[in-house]
């Protein structure tokens, strides 16, 4: 889905860095620039890039979710034929081009849908996501459990819908929270980190070498990857609720305590504001 960006602050940020980018000047006198230190620029571009455009948790947050699901597209789509073939049993039945073009505009219609609803996109929260994530392990470990060739084809097409909306909204956040320079770098980040998952898990289910699993059961291991990824996130959120009820809880029993109207009273103030200033900031998080 394409999707468009707006600018968060950070330009100036950027800006400040903007010496890293190679230009047309510095691009004639490469030839005179050792290789090391052209590399070493190069490098440290490529750290900067990285810093600025995954320093916002919710960046961070959308980014992981986009991740997930790329990887699960990447591998579903490897086995999902060979699990059509291995559900077959009458040969003039099957359905599977039909299938994958009718899918496909199923999906697109999906992410067009969503496009249209942008303002309830942006208040969708990750956790949203978490719960599409299951779904798109149910949708994987169905087939397995029925084995009927029909039921494989309304599972896919269920998955493929709910890979395109959930890419659809992670890549709307991702947007909403970078600058536009920094969002085709974040986006590529991305595709790369999830093609390298798929190529690393890939190997291990179908590779002789290693498990040499049959598509039914690498399935099960697309099932489980999906399900530990939203337990994670569900972990990793009840993790930042509880730390922020605590930090909320240390600055109510600040704000009530006895030392707190004596220091006013003294006029020591410099103390309690840079306190305050920072309360400020936990309750903002």
């Amino acid at each position: 889905a394409v999707v468009s960006t707006q600018s968060t602050g950070d330009d100036s940020e950027f800006k400040q860095y903007s010496s890293l980018q190679p230009t047309s000047s510095s691009e004639t006198l490469d030839e005179k620039i050792p290789l090391s230190q052209r590399l070493r620029e190069r490098f440290d571009t490529i750290k900067m890039n990285i810093y600025l455009s995954y320093k916002s948790e919710q960046t961070r947050r959308w980014a992981y979710w986009a991740i997930v699901t790329s990887t699960l597209y990447f591998m579903v789509g490897n086995s999902s034929q060979s699990l059509w073939k291995d559900l077959e049993h009458d040969k003039e039945k099957r359905f599977n081009g039909y299938v994958i073009g009718t899918t496909g505009l199923l999906s697109s219609f999906a992410s067009w849908t969503l496009t249209r609803y942008s303002k309830s996109v942006e208040h969708t929260k990750a956790s949203v996501l978490s719960l599409l994530t299951i779904a798109m392990a149910a949708s994987t470990l169905i087939p397995t459990i029925i084995q009927n060739l029909y039921v494989a084809y309304i599972c896919d097409a269920f998955f493929n819908i709910i890979v395109s909306c959930c890419m659809t909204i992670s890549l709307f956040k991702i947007a909403h929270s970078l600058t536009t320079s920094l969002y085709g770098f974040v986006v590529g980040v991305n595709a790369t980190i999830a093609g390298t998952l798929d190529l690393l898990v890939t190997f291990v289910v179908m590779d002789e070498r290693a498990l040499s699993f049959n598509p039914r059961q690498q399935y099960w291991v697309y099932t489980g990857f999906a399900v530990s990824c939203s337990i994670l996130y569900t972990i990793f959120k009840l993790t930042i609720c509880i730390k922020r009820r605590n930090e909320a809880e240390a600055i109510k029993n600040r704000a009530v305590r006895p030392e707190a109207g004596d220091a006013l009273r003294g006029g020591q103030l410099g103390g309690f504001v840079e306190e305050s200033e920072q309360d400020d900031d936990i309750l903002l998080a």
